[in-house]
């Protein structure tokens, strides 16, 4: 049981690393007006500046790459442990509950385009046989609750 805990925590731990590294606080910053944003290529923009940490290795996870899709932002991460070994419910919850903790009580620009429909889906599959794992979608009703 202890296994799955640290388990969850790397993941938890690792997204909140890179959060962080990927110069979030840029686009979540408190002086972003309340003016629309075009959310598209805010998006895009994002997607950019987190290929730049392609490879980042926190804990047990890997960013792959983003992609930016209409309104959704995907971050695709791998997990260098077996299927066997990751709570895939547990570890969903604890990354939910800490990106709704820290983005969607934030009053910047990412928190706008998230009001404006934006998405963001956080995918992990495991790094040898690329199997899914589990994914989180954050959006305004995920905010809202």
């Amino acid at each position: 049981m202890f296994k799955y805990v640290m388990i969850g925590c790397s993941v938890v731990l690792g997204i909140a690393g890179f959060m962080n590294g990927s110069r979030m606080g840029e686009l979540t910053s408190a002086s972003a007006s309340n003016a629309p944003v075009n959310v598209e290529q805010m998006l895009a923009a994002e997607a950019a500046k987190l290929n730049k940490e392609k490879g980042k290795v926190t804990g047990h996870s890997k960013f792959v790459e983003a992609s930016a899709k209409g309104k959704t932002l995907y971050h695709f991460f791998e997990l260098n442990l077996s299927p066997g070994q990751v709570n895939t419910v547990a570890a969903a919850d604890d990354l939910r509950g800490k990106i709704k903790g820290s983005l969607c009580k934030d009053r910047g620009i990412l928190r706008q385009a998230i009001s404006q429909g934006a998405v963001l889906e956080y995918s992990y599959q495991t790094s040898r046989t690329q199997q899914f794992l589990f994914e989180v979608r954050i959006d305004n009703r995920t905010c809202m609750a």
